[in-house]
């Protein structure tokens, strides 16, 4: 291993985020096989983000190398024998009758290790398993308890959109995401549209909350009260297409004003203070 100036992205079978690696020499190009080092031996691996970075101290592994034809034949025939080494990898946790979800497995490029992940409530106590699956495998076993969001790329499917979850497609890092997000959009209240596949929150909702942040920070607030022509009347919704905030006046419905009569109101009560507030209803509030 040595220090690196610039890296690259390479996705290895075996770990759902994306690795830094050292081209050092080596010309690369995105969507490029390579073999590269790792804890566990020689693994190939996809090229993506290359990209010049400066590291610092970073200690990065090297990539070893172009794949070759051998390499890519040798990486097909370990995904055959991963499969058959998945069905009984499953047999015996039914046998030992353990709470585990197996998931995936692969081999390493060497031969010598197989990498599985698998999903589970707690924690689980594989090492009998792993005793008996040794001498049946014949090679050295990682087991990898991943969580819902990590399951969720694995397996993947389609969102609440009709697309391809994000993280299965391109999304690589997850961020934080608050409730406080679903909120300052208007769709909160109804866990049905806020959760993704993995039962969180959806990774998307970060996607437009800084637009939401922006154009609402001098505006008032989801629940406050305010003085609109001589009346009382309540903020329940944000339009950030047409610049507009919609107001909600008693028994005379609901008006849309422009974002600059919205910073001249003045603010009765914050959504704190109005009695008639209630975190639980979400019949006053709507979303764009």
């Amino acid at each position: 291993m040595r220090t690196a100036t610039k890296y690259v992205g390479v996705h290895l079978a075996t770990v759902t985020k994306p690795t830094c690696y050292d081209p050092g020499e080596l010309t690369v190009r995105a969507g490029e096989l390579v073999v590269v080092e790792t804890s566990r031996g020689l693994e190939l691996g996809k090229v993506i983000l290359p990209a010049p970075y400066d590291s610092g101290n970073v200690i990065i592994c090297p990539i070893v190398r172009s794949a070759t034809l051998e390499d890519i034949a040798t990486e097909q025939r370990h995904r055959l024998q991963a499969a058959e080494a998945l069905a009984i990898i499953r047999s015996r946790v039914y046998e030992f009758d353990l709470p585990m979800q197996i998931l995936s497995g692969s081999i390493t490029l060497d031969g010598n290790c197989i990498v599985v992940e698998f999903a589970a409530e707690n924690r689980i106590d594989f090492r009998h398993l792993v005793k008996d699956l040794a001498p049946r495998l014949r090679k050295r076993i990682e087991l990898h308890q991943i969580g819902t969001r990590d399951r969720a790329t694995l397996i993947g499917g389609l969102g609440l959109c009709g697309r391809q979850l994000c993280c299965e497609n391109w999304l690589k890092d997850f961020s934080s995401i608050s409730i406080k997000m679903a909120k300052l959009q208007g769709i909160m209240f109804n866990p049905y549209r806020i959760s993704g596949a993995c039962g969180r929150l959806m990774c998307c909702l970060k996607y437009e909350h800084q637009v939401y942040s922006d154009f609402t920070a001098n505006l008032p607030k989801l629940g406050d009260t305010v003085k609109y022509e001589d009346d009382k009347a309540k903020v329940v919704g944000y339009n950030i297409a047409r610049n507009t905030i919609s107001l909600q006046r008693p028994e005379k419905g609901i008006v849309e004003i422009s974002i600059e009569e919205a910073k001249q109101l003045q603010i009765i009560a914050t959504y704190e203070q109005n009695a008639n507030y209630s975190k639980n209803e979400d019949s006053d509030y709507l979303s764009f």
